[in-house]
């Protein structure tokens, strides 16, 4: 059967969807803002589209820099000559994403499950394909936020050698308090800035738990935002973005206490597709009932829609995601630096009394 048939069965008067009735409560949505973030033009730099060409399982791409002098290196000297005694070179990070590294979600339709639908077949499908999208979105989101994690930068010794000013855990992430026996501690806000701007952060996106967002929103520095970010108006304004993601909260440890702050630019999404070398082809099964195109997710990811059409009367919907977030290379700043380590994002944990 083709999923453009729209002849079916007549249905009861009394049917509605779940989604006019009850505020479209059976896709409600978890709060995703940091993957929404990376895939904003905001923060995209372009890797991704660099990463796309070639034939290979593996797909790379190479940057090259040349990390910072360190003061160390200048020397004091009694006279003038032309010796130069060090000798620099250029260091480079390989970024690789694995095109056989999806995720996916997929569902069969029969015949049966249209008749029982009171609208047209093309809606049908076009519903559950945003329904698979939409997971699609939580299990990236998810997966991104556990890349970030691992992938997050150290503070500069202005901030780690400093215990009078600012204190940081073992796990390398600033502690800020934001309540004390209920009552909310000023200053948490200025003591994540002092700290970023001693890393060298100019401005700077923070995403995490709830402790952190209720201060933010008592506050109102720089506060907040779930989904459909509006990134860029609320970081003109004051300099600092916080949008609460459970997902990265857990990954940072606890979806109370876990932080992860970033300057823009910080972390990148590379992305691949294999059906884009149909772009702009008009979407058909093939004489072997098989349509493949490429889609968008709600939240921005790209993914490779497949919708088969089996005999008899049975059609499959296949959705494939393929990920893998990067962040800036960790030495950028040679060791003795005060920003060795710093890769533009740091961790902060709430610890109330």
């Amino acid at each position: 059967m083709s999923y453009n048939n729209n002849v079916l069965v007549q249905c009861e008067d009394l049917q509605f969807k779940l989604g006019n009735v009850w505020a479209n409560y059976s896709e409600t949505q978890n709060p995703i803002p940091m993957l929404e973030y990376v895939l904003s033009a905001e923060n995209r730099n372009g890797m991704e589209q660099t990463i796309s060409p070639g034939n290979g399982k593996v797909k790379d791409v190479t940057l090259t820099y040349f990390p910072r002098i360190p003061e160390s290196a200048v020397q004091n000297e009694d006279g003038r000559d032309c010796a130069a005694p060090a000798t620099y070179g250029n260091n480079f990070q390989n970024y690789t994403i694995d095109t056989n590294d999806v995720i996916s979600s997929g569902e069969t339709i029969t015949g049966s499950d249209l008749a029982r639908f009171c609208d047209t077949n093309p809606e049908y499908i076009a519903s559950r394909i945003l329904a698979h999208m939409l997971a699609i979105d939580r299990a990236t989101a998810t997966k991104t936020a556990n890349e970030a994690a691992l992938l997050k930068g150290l503070y500069s010794t202005y901030v780690t050698g400093d215990t009078g000013t600012f204190t940081v855990n073992g796990a390398d992430n600033l502690v800020v308090a934001t309540k004390a026996s209920g009552a909310i501690v000023p200053g948490a806000w200025e003591n994540i800035q002092s700290a970023a701007t001693a890393t060298g952060f100019s401005g700077l996106v923070g995403f995490g738990g709830s402790a952190m967002k209720e201060y933010m929103n008592l506050t109102m520095n720089g506060c907040c935002a779930n989904q459909g970010l509006d990134v860029r108006s609320i970081y003109d304004e004051f300099g600092f973005f916080f949008g609460y993601d459970p997902a990265l909260a857990v990954a940072m440890g606890s979806i109370t206490n876990g932080n992860l702050i970033m300057i823009p630019g910080a972390f990148q999404m590379l992305t691949y597709t294999l059906n884009q070398w149909r772009d702009g082809m008009p979407v058909e099964f093939s004489a072997g009932g098989y349509a493949a195109f490429n889609g968008t997710t709600p939240a921005g990811v790209p993914v490779d829609i497949y919708i088969t059409d089996n005999c008899p009367g049975t059609l499959a919907i296949k959705i494939i995601a393929n990920t893998k977030l990067v962040a800036l290379p960790n030495d950028m700043f040679v060791a003795g630096d005060v920003y060795a380590g710093v890769t533009g994002s740091a961790g902060v944990t709430v610890l109330n009394a």
